[in-house]
Formats: C-alpha cells, sequence, structure tokens
C-alpha cells in the first residue's frame, strides 16, 4: 500500500511534512512523490482517497462507483433471472459492496436502492 492521506493545521505544517516525505523518499528509497499526485488544500474540500469522498465531518462514497454498483446489479440480477450465472455470485457482489460501504455514510442511499431497485434481491439474499 503507497496510497496516504495526511491532515494538518496550517499550510506551512503540510508543506515542512511534504518536503520531508519527499527528502525520505528520494534519500531512503530513491522513489520521487509524482507532483500532480500530491496536493495540500482545505478539507473542506473533500479528499478523493481509494474510491471514498473524505470530509472533515463524513465519508462519502463516490457518485462513479455508485452508478457502476447499480449498473452491475441490474446485469448480474438479469442474469441470474435468466438462470446464466449462480446465485453465490450475485450475493457475493452485493456482499462485497455492502463491505465497501461500511466505511462510508450510506445508509439512505442503500436503504432507498435496496427498497426501490432490488427489493427481490433483498428478499433472495436475506433469506
Amino acid at each position: 500500500m503507497d496510497d496516504f492521506v495526511i491532515f494538518g493545521n496550517s499550510k506551512k505544517e503540510l508543506h515542512i511534512c511534504k518536503h520531508k516525505i519527499k527528502m525520505f523518499l528520494k534519500e531512503i528509497l530513491d522513489l520521487e512523490l509524482p507532483s500532480n499526485k500530491c496536493s495540500i488544500f482545505p478539507v473542506t474540500y473533500g479528499v478523493n482517497f481509494l474510491g471514498y469522498n473524505i470530509f472533515y465531518n463524513n465519508i462519502k462514497i463516490r457518485k462513479k462507483n455508485y452508478k457502476n454498483f447499480i449498473k452491475r446489479t441490474v446485469k448480474l440480477n438479469k442474469n441470474y433471472k435468466k438462470q446464466k450465472i449462480d446465485f453465490n455470485l450475485l450475493k457475493s457482489s452485493v456482499c462485497s459492496y455492502l463491505g465497501y460501504c461500511k466505511l462510508a455514510n450510506t445508509f439512505k442511499f442503500n436503504f432507498k436502492i435496496f427498497t426501490k431497485n432490488f427489493k427481490d434481491l433483498v428478499y433472495l439474499i436475506t433469506n
């Protein structure tokens, strides 16, 4: 794992930290931080990190990931109904998504999706 996020109380503190990290990586590991992937900005903007948008008071899942989940689950559900795929594949995909959601504030979204779009799927998985 080579991704990380650092929070600080001031820009100056973060620039010092960034410089120390760059020096460590260069001197000890002979690596360089890509300039396009190393930014300092207010936390109120949120941090796009590992599939989440992280804010100071909550964590959200990227909209792209929601859309991909819905599209994929609709396709898997259709294939399951046509008996093209095994139930375990469908279940593991949904459970994987729910595991990914555990870290984020997704209750309202998941409730909406599973009660509106995938009622039959919820019934299958929970029974």
